[in-house]
């Protein structure tokens, strides 16, 4: 757990997951509140171009990215924020990490293991108004957490959050069955499939990966292992195995969408 005396002001890093885009002005009243309670934080963008409302999106994005900041780092899920009756506003405390959103499932995308701490949170915010919690809610606990105050200051101690199952693969003998569950910006097509469960059934046997309509035979180690224009198959920083083609989008090329089925057969 987090030493709740630890004095991080003008050192707080503060990373922010949206869907808001750069057009409007969300994101700028958003850092400029961060940087009037916080004078002097860092304020990372992991990005503002989630598909709107995307909680699979946005739990994949933040997922792959928290871990590469200094522990203490604060991270606001912006992505379908609102509270409701049924969807507080928590904060969660994972990995020496800190992680601010509504509790609607995004969470149990986000982590693996049960959180240090989950706080749900209590607080007056700073406006009348309900649809901004990034800005009235969110920022002024990012700053309570940034003096270093008691955490359990902003609210009552809870044990669980709400779930939301994420998409796992099938593995039988010879068969691992998974989905396209991310489509990243190259076109490239990331499963749920991870490098450990592919070796495990593997065992140094041939296998064919097979998309809607296409197959490759052979796993590389990167994108360039392949003649520009040519599909792949390739384990990427995620772990996860990726769909792609050298220099080109398989996304277009090979027609593959979000949530398309891939299959390994193994003989």
């Amino acid at each position: 757990m987090l030493n709740k005396n630890t004095h991080i002001l003008n050192e707080a890093v503060i990373t922010i997951t949206s869907d808001w885009g750069n057009r409007d002005y969300y994101r700028a009243a958003v850092e400029g509140a961060l940087l009037k309670r916080i004078p002097g934080c860092r304020i990372i963008a992991v990005s503002h171009e989630i598909s709107c409302f995307d909680m699979l999106e946005a739990s994949y994005t933040l997922r792959n990215a928290w871990q590469n900041f200094p522990d203490g780092s604060i991270h606001i899920m912006a992505v379908r924020s609102e509270a409701s009756i049924e969807h507080q506003h928590v904060l969660v405390v994972y990995g020496n990490h800190y992680f601010i959103g509504a509790d609607n499932g995004i969470f149990g995308l986000l982590f693996d293991e049960k959180p240090e701490k989950i706080i749900a949170i209590d607080i007056h915010q700073d406006s009348s108004v309900f649809t901004f919690p990034s800005r009235d809610v969110f920022v002024p606990v990012a700053a309570h957490i940034s003096e270093g105050k008691n955490i359990e200051e902003l609210g009552q101690v809870q044990t669980s959050f709400k779930e939301h199952i994420p998409y796992k693969p099938v593995i039988e003998k010879d068969l691992i069955k998974g989905i396209v569950i991310h489509i990243d910006r190259y076109g490239n097509a990331i499963t749920n499939i991870t490098q450990a469960q592919f070796k495990k059934i593997a065992k140094n046997r041939r296998f064919e990966i097979q998309t809607n309509r296409n197959s490759v035979n052979r796993v590389v180690e990167a994108y360039d292992d392949v003649p520009e224009g040519e599909m792949l198959a390739v384990f990427g920083s995620t772990g996860l195995l990726e769909i792609a083609i050298n220099q080109g989008r398989a996304k277009d090329l090979l027609g593959v969408k979000f949530k398309d089925t891939i299959r390994i057969e193994f003989e």
